[in-house]
């Protein structure tokens, strides 16, 4: 087999463009075609399904020939490097969460990349490649295409507000947690502080819950969900042109990928988890923490 990175896809849309963005970048720097491991979609306790392919993405299927292939290359990156000059292939696993690792910049194909990759610094030096990948193959409807001239047209808000499964499910509850209504308050206190009159969008997986509690002294507008295509959704919140975001990685991704201009203001929860975990390197130093 010629030489490639293979990188694991799994869980919601949010993380898998963080995996397919950290994969990008790494085969575009070595200069070798980057595949896609969707196994996990195969195993009954993966219930998100691949979303990728909704994305002018450059990547094909690695087959499990292929995975396991990779993994079975003697790795070194394991080993203890005073500097980074040490250099990894094989099996190659995150090794802290949110955490950047210079020593990354190191891997050697061919390599399996098996982890969540959920860094900042990574984004950052992948984003000139995914801002055309993550372009939406089928275009917009009329309706949402007219939303998106509205948000241009004036100072425009995304507030995501993230329940679903993080209230239904009890470990994800006590993990994550949900932000409060006072956040929201606080986040657009500040936005109509600095830009005056705001015309938000509050994007929800619990669209009737935000109805009826979520009271905002601005005009807003409640997006309701497209269920079958997350991604539109998200195309929509990249259209704004400020972003509060929950402790979602698909918010995350609206906010980053929504970024047009230095004037732009992103607010994002300061407690990313309700069991005190920090968020390590993963929102950027300009972000507000509220």
């Amino acid at each position: 087999m010629d030489d490639c990175i293979i990188v694991r896809i799994m869980g919601g849309l949010g993380n898998q463009m963080f995996q397919y963005a950290f994969g990008r970048y790494i085969a575009d720097k070595l200069k070798v075609p980057l595949k896609l491991d969707l196994s996990t979609f195969d195993e009954p306790y993966e219930k998100r399904p691949y979303a990728l392919d909704c994305f002018n993405i450059k990547a094909s299927v690695a087959s499990r020939a292929e995975v396991s292939e990779v993994r079975r290359k003697p790795n070194a990156f394991t080993k203890l490097f005073r500097k980074c000059s040490g250099v990894s292939r094989g099996w190659v696993r995150e090794k802290a969460e949110h955490r950047f690792c210079e020593r990354m910049e190191y891997v050697a194909a061919p390599a399996y990349l098996d982890g969540y990759w959920q860094c900042f610094e990574y984004m950052k030096r992948a984003k000139h490649l995914i801002e055309e990948d993550f372009q939406l193959r089928c275009p917009l409807n009329s309706e949402s295409s007219a939303i998106l001239s509205d948000m241009a047209e004036s100072t425009s808000v995304s507030i995501h507000v993230r329940r679903g499964d993080y209230v239904s499910n009890p470990e994800f509850k006590a993990v994550h947690g949900v932000c409060l209504l006072e956040y929201y308050a606080k986040a657009v206190d500040l936005l109509r502080d600095r830009f005056g009159v705001l015309n938000c969008y509050v994007f929800s997986d619990d669209p009737d819950w935000v109805r009826e509690h979520l009271d905002l002294p601005v005009g807003s507008t409640i997006i309701d969900p497209n269920e079958k295509h997350p991604e539109k959704d998200l195309y929509l919140m990249m259209g704004c042109k400020h972003h509060v975001i929950a402790n979602s990685s698909f918010s995350w991704w609206g906010a980053f990928l929504g970024e047009a201009s230095e004037g732009d203001c992103v607010i994002a929860p300061k407690q990313w988890y309700a069991n005190g975990k920090t968020s390590g390197d993963l929102l950027p130093e300009e972000w507000v923490r509220l």
